[in-house]
């Protein structure tokens, strides 16, 4: 099963605005209540997240609603600002379905109202949380590392072998601007179709092509970092 990364696109004639990827915001005020900010922002910026073992049934995410910039296009899939770990996108019905009809490891679906102010534009969205595998489950010694290289003849991607966890953690300090070219993790997670791992998205081609590829589908898809299976 062939796999390609998926991230938001930055392209202001597909979302909109040119801020990067961020289509719409939420505050304080978009909460359903003060008890239930305080629980989120305890929960993903107060606390050690990327420490802790996620309850499922504790992630507290209760956003009434969330606000589009004022030229924001509305797509299948948007950023939003302020981050929220592991929650990478807003995604509306079309998609909530299709994920319905694929293999994921365990996610939630929050619902929220997007909005844009002085209008009647109001949409059913999901906040999709989808917490990544742990960096311990990446092979390292079957991955790879790149990083891009300026030269006189213009630029040139460099790949690094990495021998061990001492090896990558030498090279990403020494390197500039290091990203995964390979990652390889157990077999046993070959028929997800969706695949977070150390700061990567991936999707199976089955759910690629039910997602499309379109100006209305907010994304792009990538084939820069390849996922393998040992």
């Amino acid at each position: 099963m062939n796999y390609h990364t998926i991230e938001l696109s930055g392209e202001p004639l597909v979302i909109g605005v040119n801020n990067g990827v961020h289509q719409a915001k939420f505050d304080k005020k978009n909460f359903t209540s003060e008890e239930d900010y305080e629980k989120f922002d305890r929960f993903f910026y107060e606390s050690d997240y990327y420490n802790q073992t996620i309850d499922f049934k504790k992630v507290p995410v209760s956003i009434k609603e969330v606000n589009l910039y004022a030229k924001a296009k509305v797509t299948d899939f948007m950023g939003f600002t302020p981050e929220v770990p592991d929650a990478d996108f807003l995604v509306n019905e079309r998609i909530k379905d299709i994920l319905s009809k694929c293999k994921l490891l365990k996610y939630l679906l929050f619902p929220t109202k997007v909005k844009r102010k002085n209008t009647n534009e109001n949409y059913t969205y999901y906040f999709f949380y989808y917490p990544g595998l742990d960096f311990e489950k990446v092979i390292l010694e079957k991955s790879e590392l790149y990083t891009r290289e300026v030269f006189l003849k213009g630029v040139k991607d460099k790949v690094y072998k990495i021998k061990n966890l001492e090896h990558y953690k030498k090279l990403y300090r020494t390197l500039l601007s290091p990203r995964f070219s390979k990652i390889c993790i157990d077999s046993k997670y070959k028929k997800n179709d969706c695949i977070s791992i150390a700061g990567r998205m991936f999707v199976s081609e089955k759910l690629k092509k039910l997602i499309g590829h379109n100006t209305n589908s907010g994304i792009e898809f990538g084939d820069r970092c390849e996922l393998i299976f040992d």
